[in-house]
C-alpha cells in the first residue's frame, strides 16, 4: 500500500507542478530549462531512486534527472542535451489523454524464479542433448532384420528440446530479474526513442533493452544461452556507442559497470545452473535406462526358468 500511496501523492504533485509552474517560467529571459521550477522533478526522482527502481510511469523523470546531472558535471548544456530535456518535459507534463511516445509498460514475467548460487563453472554450455528417457521399445528389437526399434531407451528429440527450452526460459527469467535489480534507475529497461535521445535511430541500427529480451525469453525465442548473451552485450554496447563525449561519460560508465556485473555474476550463475540441472537430468535418465535394462534382464531370466521348469516337468 505504501508504494501505491507514494505513487498517488507524486501524481498529484507532478500534475500540479506541470499546470502551475511550467507556464510561470516559460519564455522568461535568462532562465535556463525553466530554472528552479523543475527542481522538484529531480528531487522526486532522487526520493524514488532511494527506494529502488522507478515506477513505470515515472521512468522518464529519472531520465530527466540523469541528463541534468550529467550537464551539471560537465558544466555545459549542449544542444543535444537540451533536446533530450525538452523531450522528457513534454512527456512528463503532457495531457494524460495524449498518446505517449515513450513505451514504459513492461510485460509480466510468466515464470517467477531466482538464480541461486552454484559452484563456479567457467566452461561453455554443453550442446543440447537429443537422447534421454523416452518410450519403451520392444524386447526383440535388438535382433537385426526384425524391422523393430532398437532395444535402447531413446529420447523423443522434440520432447527433449521442449524440456531444454523451458529450462532455459526459467533460468533466463531469473537472470532478467537480477538484471533489473542491478539497474535501479531503469536505464536499460525500456526501448530508447528519438523523442528522448535525438538521432538515436540513425546511430543505433539494432536497438535492444531488457524489456525486449524479456519478451523473447517468455516466448522461448532463444534457442540457447549464446543468443541471449549476444542481445545483452548488444544492449550495453548500444549505450556506449550512442553516448559519446563528456556528456555521455556517466552513461558509458554505467553501461560498463552493469555489463561487468552481468557477465561475472548473473551470466556465470545462469550457466552454472544450466550445467547443474542438465547434469541432474542426465543422471536421472541414466538411472531410468538402467532400471529398464534390469527389468528386461529379469524378465528374460524368468522366461528361461519357466522354460527349463516346463522341460523338466515334461
Amino acid at each position: 500500500n505504501r508504494p501505491k500511496l507514494l505513487g498517488a501523492v507524486l501524481t498529484i504533485l507532478i500534475a500540479q507542478h506541470g499546470q502551475q509552474q511550467q507556464q510561470q517560467h516559460y519564455n522568461k529571459e535568462g532562465v535556463v530549462l525553466g530554472g528552479s521550477a523543475y527542481l522538484t522533478c529531480c528531487l522526486v526522482s532522487d526520493v524514488l531512486l532511494t527506494y529502488g527502481q522507478l515506477p513505470k510511469s515515472y521512468e522518464h523523470v529519472g531520465i530527466l534527472a540523469r541528463i541534468l546531472d550529467s550537464c551539471v558535471r560537465v558544466g555545459n548544456i549542449s544542444n543535444e542535451a537540451l533536446a533530450q530535456v525538452q523531450g522528457c518535459l513534454r512527456v512528463i507534463f503532457q495531457n494524460a489523454s495524449q498518446p505517449t511516445t515513450i513505451e514504459t509498460s513492461a510485460p509480466n514475467d510468466p515464470i517467477k524464479s531466482e538464480i541461486v548460487s552454484t559452484p563456479n563453472n567457467n566452461s561453455a554450455l554443453p550442446p543440447p542433448s537429443k537422447k534421454i528417457k523416452g518410450e519403451d521399445v520392444d524386447d526383440n528389437a535388438e535382433h537385426k532384420g526384425s524391422g523393430k526399434k532398437s532395444n535402447r531407451v531413446e529420447v523423443d528429440a522434440k520432447a527433449e528440446r521442449t524440456f531444454q527450452l523451458k529450462l532455459l526460459r526459467k533460468i533466463l527469467t531469473a537472470g532478467i530479474k537480477a538484471m533489473k535489480e542491478s539497474d535501479p534507475q531503469g536505464l536499460f529497461l525500456n526501448p530508447v526513442s528519438d523523442a528522448i535521445a535525438p538521432g538515436y535511430s540513425s546511430v543505433i541500427s539494432e536497438p535492444m533493452c531488457i524489456r525486449v529480451i524479456g519478451e523473447k525469453v517468455a516466448e522461448m525465442e532463444y534457442g540457447g544461452m549464446i543468443e541471449y548473451e549476444r542481445d545483452v552485450e548488444l544492449m550495453y554496447q548500444n549505450c556506449i556507442t550512442y553516448n559519446i563525449g563528456k556528456e555521455g561519460q556517466w552513461f558509458r560508465g554505467e553501461a560498463r559497470r552493469q555489463n561487468k556485473l552481468w557477465r561475472h555474476e548473473i551470466l556465470k550463475q545462469a550457466k552454472g545452473l544450466w550445467t547443474s540441472e542438465m547434469g541432474k537430468r542426465k543422471r536421472a535418465l541414466d538411472r531410468a535406462e538402467k532400471a529398464h535394462r534390469d527389468e528386461k534382464t529379469a524378465k528374460k531370466s524368468l522366461s528361461v526358468e519357466r522354460i527349463t521348469a516346463h522341460s523338466i516337468g515334461a
